[in-house]
């Protein structure tokens, strides 16, 4: 059977489906994405599995394998790395920020001083061969 053919309930369940199974959610993650920043979505769209499979054991009474319950607790330790307080790392005269909104690298004399990026000297320039 061609989809031509199919009668116009089909259509209209696969039209209420699509909407607010799919084109509701890329709204939705467009605006988290300009509300909290991509890095914070990145972070909460690793839960989507995690959900899905304890909706699946809650709702339609699916088992569980060992396996899943392993990655389930992967994604969350991830999520709860990641979601944790930023860290700054400072190595020999390299600043590091692990803040997603500090996107700067800083060089400085004494590892315990950052320099700004616009107090840093100038960068000799490097000519070809």
């Amino acid at each position: 059977m061609s989809a031509r053919n199919l009668p116009w309930q089909v259509w209209t369940h696969g039209v209420i489906m699509a909407l607010p199974c799919t084109v509701l959610p890329v709204f939705m993650v467009s605006e988290a994405n300009r509300r909290i920043g991509p890095a914070q979505v990145g972070i909460l769209s690793s839960l989507g599995p995690v959900a899905t499979l304890a909706l699946g054991f809650i709702l339609l009474a699916e088992s569980i394998t060992l396996a899943q319950v392993a990655g389930m607790a992967l994604a969350l330790g991830g999520v709860w790395l990641l979601s944790g307080k930023p860290r700054t790392v400072t190595l020999a005269a390299v600043t590091l920020s692990t803040d997603s909104a500090d996107t700067s690298l800083a060089t400085s004399q004494s590892p315990s001083t950052a320099l700004p990026p616009s107090d840093l000297p100038p960068q000799p320039a490097v000519k070809g061969n």
